[in-house]
């Protein structure tokens, strides 16, 4: 299983953080996702390949932005 951390802007609250964790938790291929308010960040389990498109635009279709570092991402 590989690991992907998101940024995610625009979370106020802890209702923000489980908004973003239960959508991602519905995309195929994510074996386990956490958000956290206070570091304002989606970590992900995925296997095979990440779609991170589909991860930001899930995101961004909850009124927030996510921003994927590959080379962060890599280094986990």
């Amino acid at each position: 299983m590989t690991k992907a951390i998101f940024q995610i802007e625009g979370m106020t609250c802890q209702h923000c953080a489980q908004t973003i964790e239960k959508t991602l938790e519905k995309l195929p291929g994510l074996q386990s996702v956490h958000v956290d308010l206070n570091e304002k960040q989606a970590r992900v389990d995925y296997q095979g390949t990440l779609n991170a498109q589909a991860v930001i635009d899930a995101v961004e279709a909850e009124g927030y932005k996510a921003i994927w570092n590959e080379t962060q991402a890599a280094s986990i």
